[in-house]
């Protein structure tokens, strides 16, 4: 890792979860590099934060038009909770019909009493979408962890476990849980549902998450030609699409398939009648 995305993920560390790290020297072009890092995550405000608190930090060298920077767009884009507003990533939902059938049960028997477990489901199954979706979401990542940090003696674990078992999410869980492990400080012991160690190929994923070079999915449609033929918007952001599903297949079968035809389902829907 880089040493931008080391000094991202130390901002992001302290800002959510009140750690103090070592801030590393960088040049005037390396800090606009993370400022980008932390638009294209959308996470600016909470980079911000961290900023604040190594301020007079020898090694934190930004300039006045860059501090500028930094707060005109927090000013512009506070940080919000707002309510997922895409279908495809909403935490209540899957693509699935028979994992979304079994999801709505879980949803609508659960009592009272497990409503903080049912809330950490929802926090997981957010993460997955996003994921299988377009990518790692930093903040529904920082925001199932700040959850686990503040509730997580609420939660009755033993059935968290059955309906991520229930829903073929063990895998998926196990991955979102070793995210917050190499990349945020958890322990193990603070993420009882994820098993005790990542298998090779599951870490080898999790540090690729990490690196953040996979990118984020962009926009893509299908849309009506000049003649009867069916164009695509952004034949690159399909051909990602493609391949960020293949990837994750194998740790979330049923889903990752019918999110992929969802996705693309909803693409059609920009042709012109």
């Amino acid at each position: 890792m880089d040493i931008i995305k080391r000094n991202f993920y130390t901002l992001l560390r302290s800002a959510a979860f009140n750690t103090r790290g070592n801030i590393e020297p960088m040049s005037a072009s390396k800090w606009d590099k993370l400022h980008q890092l932390a638009l294209t995550y959308e996470v600016v405000p909470l980079v911000y934060n961290g900023l604040q608190m190594y301020r007079d930090d020898f090694f934190l060298q930004l300039s006045d038009e860059q501090w500028e920077m930094w707060e005109k767009y927090c000013r512009q884009h506070p940080l919000d909770d707002k309510e997922e507003k895409n279908e495809l990533l909403r935490a209540d939902s899957l693509t699935n019909p028979k994992l979304k059938r079994k999801l709505t049960q879980i949803l609508q028997q659960t009592p009272a009493e497990k409503a903080p477990t049912q809330q950490l489901l929802l926090y997981i199954i957010s993460n997955v979408r996003h994921i299988l979706y377009e990518g790692v979401s930093l903040k529904q990542l920082i925001a199932l962890g700040t959850f686990l940090r503040s509730g997580g003696q609420q939660i009755d674990y033993p059935l968290l476990n059955e309906w991520l078992q229930q829903l073929k999410m063990r895998q998926m869980a196990t991955m979102i849980g070793g995210l917050l492990v190499e990349g945020f400080g958890f322990s193990f012991d603070e993420i009882p549902f994820m098993r005790i160690t990542l298998d090779k190929k599951t870490r080898m994923a999790v540090q690729e998450i990490l690196a953040l070079d996979g990118g984020r999915m962009e926009e893509w449609y299908f849309e009506q030609g000049n003649h009867i033929f069916i164009k695509n918007s952004n034949s690159s952001a399909m051909i990602w699409r493609v391949s960020h599903s293949a990837k994750y297949f194998r740790y979330y079968p049923s889903e990752s398939v019918t999110s992929f035809f969802t996705n693309f389902i909803h693409s059609l829907s920009h042709v012109e009648e």
